[in-house]
């Protein structure tokens, strides 16, 4: 379908106004043929929109923003004298282990990054820190967003690139949760310079 959605919707939009007009023509209020020929004609391709919206509102509140899993100084009470031990990997570079992006952070906390893709399109992006030792997460951060392409990464999602209208109440999760990431990378900062 891709770009013939465009002009389905310019049609759609013609249609309805005329609908109004010949309405008002056999004398009844415009919205009487007028509301029930946009609805058919736009739900047609803007079905999607509202399981969207929905599903992308209940990922935000349910998983999205910042989790501490242990605090560190919860974490530095279980493992005495090891805090101490530990120098900042200042240099790391990402590598990929199980397809998950990994960075360390020192000899014993690793940085991961995870995509997954949801229902609806909706793709989700969480930064965890996690113990490479016991394998226990410390923090992690989730934010979720509508999955519309990706033009610098060259992504494609089929007709939904085409969809302008999903975008609509589905982008990142709240002011509030992406304001919680910059709690996640200063956590994430304390960890890796635990022992300097």
């Amino acid at each position: 379908m891709g770009l013939l959605i465009y002009p389905y919707l310019i049609l759609a939009f013609y249609l309805t106004k005329k609908s109004f007009k010949w309405a008002r023509s056999d004398g009844k209020p415009g919205w009487h043929y007028g509301l029930p020929v946009g609805v058919l004609l736009f739900a047609v391709v803007m079905w999607d929109w509202i399981p969207t919206y929905l599903s992308h509102r209940s990922l935000c509140m349910q998983h999205g923003g910042i989790t501490i899993h242990k605090t560190i100084d919860q974490w530095q009470a279980e493992n005495p004298g090891i805090a101490e031990t530990l120098i900042a990997d200042s240099e790391a570079k990402d590598f990929r282990e199980d397809g998950v992006r990994k960075r360390n952070l020192n000899q014993r906390f690793v940085s991961e990054s995870i995509s997954k893709k949801h229902f609806m399109g909706i793709r989700s992006r969480t930064w965890q820190v996690r113990d490479r030792e016991t394998g226990e997460l410390i923090v992690s951060y989730a934010n979720y967003e509508h999955g519309l392409m990706n033009n610098f990464a060259g992504e494609s999602t089929g007709d939904r690139d085409y969809k302008f209208w999903l975008m609509f109440g589905t982008g990142s999760c709240s002011e509030k949760r992406i304001n919680q990431k910059f709690d996640f990378i200063e956590i994430e900062k304390q960890l890796r310079n635990l022992g300097s």
